[in-house]
């Protein structure tokens, strides 16, 4: 997937309507995880600003890219 496309939430329904609960990891640039429905739910970190702030990988595959944060998602504390 290009980073030239990014915030394209309505290109990907649903994954920014669930109401995520993330979990701080440490593995080089994947950053926070969660699993949703049975699916390991990983966000990477990207090399800001010259690209997207993450990436939403789902069971490894890279799904959007996107800088604005879902309203739905919680961030860990």
């Amino acid at each position: 997937m290009k980073f030239e496309k990014q915030d394209n939430w309505i290109d990907t329904p649903g994954y920014d309507q669930k109401v995520i609960a993330w979990s701080a990891m440490d593995d080089g640039d994947r950053v926070l995880k969660s699993v949703v429905d049975g699916q390991s739910w990983i966000l990477r970190l990207n090399d800001f600003p010259d690209e997207p702030l993450f990436t939403l990988l789902v069971d490894e595959k890279e799904i959007i890219h996107f800088t604005q944060w879902p309203k739905n998602w919680v961030r860990p504390q």
